[in-house]
Order: C-alpha cells, then structure tokens, then sequence
C-alpha cells in the first residue's frame, strides 16, 4: 500500500517539482526574478516575480507576489500571494492570490479569484468575466456576460452583456452600467443606486444556501482526532519518505513552501488547460483524482514536518520514536485546533502546513525521479 500511495502522490507532485527546474516548465526562478527583456513564452516563479518587458507568446508565473506590467501576447495565468496586472493580454487571463489587483487589458475572457479582487477603473476584459473571491469589486469595463460570487459584490463599472452576482452583500454602485439582464443572488435585497443602468431585467436567481454555525466542541475534537489518526499512520506506513521530506524542509524551508504553492496553484490550471483542449480528457480525470489525493497527503504531510522538526528543537534524538512522533503530531493537531478558533489565522496557518506538505513531497519525488 505504501507503494501505491507513494507512487501516486509522486505523479501527482512531479508535475509542480517540474516547475522549479531548469528542465522542466520554469524559465525563470528564484527568490526575485525580473524580467525586462522581451521574451517568448515565460513560465517564472519565485518569491517576487515582476514582468516589465513583453511577452510573445503565454505567460506562466507563480510566487508570493506576483507583477505584470508589459504585454502579453497569448495567455497569462498567475497565481500568488499578491497578483498585481497593469498591462495587457492578447487573448485570456487566469489569476489567482491572496489579491487580486487589476489595472490593465485583456483581449479575450478573464477569470479570477482571491480573497480580494479588484477590477480597476480603465481597466477592460474584451469577452465574459468570471470573478470570485471573499470581496470583489469591479469598476471596470466587461464585454460580454458578468459572472461574480464573493461575500461581498461590488459593481461600479460597465457591463455589456448580463450581470450574474451572488454574494451575502451586492451593491450597485452610482455609474455603473449593465446592457444586459441583471441576476442577483443573495439572501438580502442588493443595493441599486439611482445613478445606476439596467437596461435590461432585474431578476432574483436561485436563494444562497444557508451556511451552518460553527463546529461544535465534539466536531472539532473528532476533526482534531482524525488527523492524529491519519498524520501517524502516515508516518508509520511510509517512514522513509516522511523523513525525506523533512530533510528537505530543513535545507530549505522557503523554497519547500514556494514549490507548495506552485504546485497548489497551477495543477488546475494544467486540469483545465487538457479539459479545453480537448485532446488530454483522460489524462485530465487522473491529473485530478491524483491531486486531490496530493492535497490530502500534502497536509498531513506538512503536519508530520512540522510535528518532526518540533520535536528535533527539543529532543536530541535524532531518531525519535514512533510514540515520541505520535505526540509531537498530536501537538501540532491540538495547535492547529485552537489557532482555528481565531478562522483568519486558523486558516493561514492551515495553508502554509498544506504548502509546506505539498512542496516537501514534491521536492522529494522529483529527487527520487531523477535519482
């Protein structure tokens, strides 16, 4: 069973691991890459990445900030921390990021997510838009459909086909234009401007589920149980590879979480990119059984590096055992369980385990390939 798990989270890994070599999808990398001479296709990641010269072909970047400031010709996927784009897309753009801030063009369809993202004034996407995040405002110009969900909608901009918004708040705002039909999804009335056009209809789509409370104190307590359980069976059952991982971590740390966050990022993009073409279907339905299964292993891998390197600050051992493991992975669930009783930093520190997790294992594997 080892094997096989071993082997598919491998498949599944190498993908991102490819992308911080030299042979693999990465032109450019790392912890800041500049880029101010024109270029083919690009495909950069690392801690900072800007782009200020053009682009003649399709860009790929990845990294905890993320700028574009020249032209793209083709497409541009990004994904980060911080996703700022000023300049201009000769065809399409995916961004993903903590923010998403967008100030330039973009020829063909344009679809974003983030926590938050922006859609500046001036700014246009040339086809339908597709946006969600937990805050979205759009003050820009759509050419075809608007389709936005996020806690919080905020249209000040032009729309010329139908405006589809869902969130918990949707304000239209003073100026703003839709040429279409306008349908609102939301559990309270949207807030329409006087100043605002709607030149076709005004309708309410379908009601937004309503969320549940809180887990309860037993929820979290078989929630946190669970992990023990699955986070030491890991350990126990693929040793080795745990250790390995842990090696990584160590040597370097940044660059572990950095390749987490590639692969996190662009793995469904390359899903999405073999589903549109049409050509790699096949390939795209095992892509996305193997990496739901990386990210499961991804965070109760980062948990049992985390729980090993705790442990190595205060045990000499430098080989503990497996009870000593089992309590440290049993400290660093109770951790995680109170820090979610605060969802910001709950949710933060359960996406750097889950980054932590996934590079580790991705940095691993590659070495195993080549080796």
């Amino acid at each position: 069973m080892a094997r096989v798990t071993h082997s598919i989270f491998l498949f599944a890994t190498v993908i991102g691991a490819l992308a911080w070599t030299g042979h693999g999808l990465a032109q450019e990398v790392g912890e800041s890459v500049v880029v101010r001479e024109a270029t083919d296709d690009l495909y950069a990641a690392g801690g900072q990445v800007e782009v200020l010269a053009p682009v003649n072909g399709d860009a790929v970047l990845a990294g905890g900030t993320v700028s574009v400031a020249g032209e793209v010709r083709d497409d541009l996927i990004a994904a980060g921390g911080n996703v700022n784009f000023s300049g201009s897309v000769g065809d399409d753009a995916r961004l993903a990021g903590g923010s998403v801030n967008v100030t330039g063009t973009v020829a063909g369809h344009a679809v974003m997510s983030g926590g938050e993202v922006r859609i500046g004034a001036g700014s246009s996407v040339g086809e339908f838009a597709w946006l969600a995040g937990g805050q979205v405002i759009m003050a820009g110009s759509i050419g075809g459909d608007l389709k936005a969900m996020a806690g919080s909608v905020e249209l000040r901009g032009q729309v010329n086909g139908d405006a589809e918004l869902a969130g918990e708040e949707i304000q239209i705002a003073d100026g703003a234009v839709v040429n279409g039909d306008l349908i609102w999804r939301s559990n309270s009335e949207p807030e329409i401007s006087e100043g605002a056009v709607i030149k076709g209809d005004v309708r309410q789509g379908e009601p937004l589920p309503e969320f549940r409370s809180e887990p309860g104190f037993l929820a979290r307590l078989f929630m946190m149980l669970s992990l023990i359980v699955a986070a030491g069976v890991l350990y126990t059952l693929m040793r080795p590879a745990c250790e390995a991982c842990v090696a990584v971590f160590q040597a370097q740390p940044w660059v572990a979480l950095l390749t987490g966050l590639t692969v996190f990022a662009v793995t469904p993009v390359v899903i999405v990119l073999l589903f549109v073409t049409g050509i790699g279907w096949l390939l795209a339905l095992v892509l996305m059984a193997a990496y739901g299964l990386a990210l499961l292993l991804g965070g109760l891998a980062g948990v049992v590096v985390v729980a090993r390197r705790g442990l190595a600050r205060v045990s000499p051992d430098p080989a503990p055992s497996l009870g000593k493991t089992w309590l440290a992975i049993a400290a660093v669930a109770f951790v995680l369980s109170l820090l979610y009783l605060i969802p910001p930093i709950g949710m933060l520190a359960a996406t750097l385990v889950l980054f932590l997790g996934l590079g580790t294992m991705a940095r691993e594997a590659y070495a195993r390939v080549r080796a």
